[in-house]
């Protein structure tokens, strides 16, 4: 199970990833190089190799993303 972005406890947007293990109750969160900026309200699904990330809004209310990221779990 993987979580990305959402809402900080500060009500800020985040950008971080983290994956759950049922096996052991875990969260582990996931560091990378390159992130997208942080959102929320974006949509997410895991396609063979990889998590894609579409849209989403920033923090701003007038700023949607229009963009598609990729995490490449192999890597």
């Amino acid at each position: 199970f993987y979580l990305f972005g959402g809402y900080e406890k500060t009500s800020e947007p985040s950008n971080d990833l983290f994956c759950f293990s049922p096996k052991t109750l875990t969260w582990e969160k996931i560091t990378t190089e390159v992130k997208p900026p942080p959102r929320f309200h974006h949509s997410a699904i895991v396609l063979q190799n990889s998590l894609i990330i579409f849209g989403g809004k920033s923090g701003v209310a007038t700023t949607f993303f229009n963009d598609v990221w990729q995490f490449d779990f192999g890597k």
